[in-house]
């Protein structure tokens, strides 16, 4: 549960507008924002600089996989489902 709460949590956090879904600069202002995040520990150092660098274009592909309807934007039940391996995990 605790999971699925932070799930939310970064969805809304990132939905700036609060109008329910992702648009593509929304989602390309998250992904900025994990690649601030440090990298993992053992990270070889070239690993370290292109963790989640991607070109607009890759970010355009990755938006239209994870946008199941097609509406061009990517609501929280999607977000959910490309997260989905994460969320099994839960308790």
């Amino acid at each position: 549960f605790q999971n699925r709460w932070s799930l939310q949590y970064a969805f809304e956090y990132f939905d700036a507008n609060g109008d329910g879904v992702l648009s593509l600069q929304e989602f390309k202002t998250a992904l900025e924002a994990l690649r601030s995040l440090p990298a993992p520990e053992g990270a070889k150092a070239q690993e370290k600089t292109t963790l989640m660098e991607l070109t607009h274009e890759q970010v355009l592909r990755l938006v239209k996989a994870l946008d199941r309807d097609g509406d061009g934007f990517i609501d929280y039940s999607e977000f959910l489902k490309a997260l989905e391996t994460r969320d099994i995990l839960e308790p």
